[in-house]
C-alpha cells in the first residue's frame, strides 16, 4: 500500500500541487475577510457570459461524474469502478458532515444577518437552507477530476493541470451562483481530492479489471 501512495503522488504531482497552490489563495480570502465580505469579493465579476457558463457548467458536479463513471466502466473496469467508488464515497462523507454543521447557505445567512445577497443567475434556484457546509457539487466535482488525473497516462500528464483547470471552475461556479460561500468549497474540494487519493491506494494495488467490460472486438 504504501507504494501504490508513493507512486499515486508521484504520477500526481502536476495535479496535487496546482490544486494545493489555488486551494491556499481561497484559504486565503477566506481569513483575510468576513464571511460575508469574501462572497461579495468573490461575486463582484458577474457579466452576462458568466452567467450563462457556470449556470451549466456547475452540472459537472450533479449526476454527470456517475453517467461518466458507468460509461466508463465498459472501457476499463477498474478505472470505471474508481470514478464510481469515489463518487460514493464522497457523498457518504460530505452528506455526514452537511447535517454535522448544519451551516446556513448564503441566501439563509444573508437574509439573517440582514444584508442583500449579491447578484444573481436568471434562471437559478438559489437554495435556502442550512446544510451549506460543505459545498457538495464542489467534492463530488473534485472526485471526478482527481480519479481522471490518477487515470491519465503518464505521457499526458499535462492533462491534470486542466483537470484542476475544471475542478476549480466547479468549485467557484457555486460561489458565482450564490449556493455556497468559499469555505463551503474549501472542505468540499478536500474531501473530493482525499476520497480519490485513498481509493487509488486501495484498488490499484494489483492489476485487475483492466480490459473492457464487452469485447468489441470480432473473434
Amino acid at each position: 500500500m504504501k507504494n501504490t501512495f508513493q507512486l499515486y503522488k508521484q504520477n500526481n504531482g502536476p495535479f496535487l500541487s496546482a490544486f494545493a497552490l489555488i486551494w491556499f489563495v481561497f484559504l486565503l480570502i477566506a481569513l483575510e475577510y468576513s464571511k460575508a465580505n469574501a462572497h461579495y469579493l468573490l461575486n463582484s465579476f458577474h457579466a452576462p457570459f458568466l452567467d450563462v457558463f457556470f449556470k451549466y457548467f456547475t452540472y459537472i458536479g450533479g449526476g454527470f461524474p456517475v453517467y461518466l463513471g458507468i460509461a466508463w466502466v465498459l472501457f476499463n473496469k477498474r478505472q470505471g469502478l474508481y470514478i464510481l467508488l469515489t463518487q460514493g464515497v464522497t457523498a457518504i462523507f460530505t452528506q455526514i458532515a452537511k447535517y454535522s454543521f448544519a451551516h446556513p447557505r448564503p441566501l439563509t445567512y444573508f437574509r439573517e444577518i440582514g444584508l442583500p445577497l449579491p447578484p444573481t443567475v436568471d434562471g437559478v434556484q438559489v437554495w435556502d437552507a442550512y446544510h451549506s457546509f460543505p459545498s457538495g457539487h464542489t467534492s463530488a466535482t473534485f472526485a471526478l477530476c482527481a480519479c481522471l488525473a490518477a487515470i491519465t497516462p503518464p505521457k499526458y500528464r499535462w492533462l491534470q493541470l486542466a483537470w484542476v483547470l475544471l475542478g476549480w471552475l466547479g468549485a467557484y461556479s457555486r460561489i458565482y451562483l450564490s449556493q455556497h460561500f468559499v469555505d463551503d468549497v474549501l472542505l468540499g474540494s478536500v474531501i473530493g481530492v482525499g476520497c480519490a487519493g485513498f481509493l487509488f491506494v486501495v484498488l490499484f494495488q494489483k492489476t485487475w479489471g483492466d480490459a473492457p467490460l464487452f469485447s468489441f472486438k470480432k473473434k
